[in-house]
């Protein structure tokens, strides 16, 4: 996950082009958008915008943006492990080194 701060009176132009893209309005500070990966039926990836209202604290925040990651867990058994293992990784899902 990547976390990126703007400071609108610096970076005026590139708030203004977010603003734009992802269609919201700055109206306080802070504003605290997650720019969620969305995949198209079609297959292409797109940001779905999701407005953050919560405590601006880092527990909150790591909470929220725990709560929109996907889950690749799976709960396997000594008699599951063999067709676990053989399965394909779900999209997006990165296999750790052996």
């Amino acid at each position: 996950m990547r976390v990126a701060a703007v400071n609108i009176e610096i970076h005026q132009h590139l708030v203004q082009s977010l603003m734009s893209k992802y269609d919201f309005q700055v109206q306080g500070v802070p504003t605290i958008i997650l720019l969620k990966p969305k995949l198209s039926a079609k297959g292409s990836m797109s940001k779905q915008r999701i407005d953050y209202p919560g405590a601006r604290t880092a527990a909150a925040l790591y909470k929220e943006a725990l709560s929109h990651m996907p889950d690749y867990s799976t709960f396997v058994t000594a008699a599951s492990l063999a067709r676990f293992r053989a399965a394909p990784l779900p999209q997006g899902a990165v296999s750790p080194p052996d």
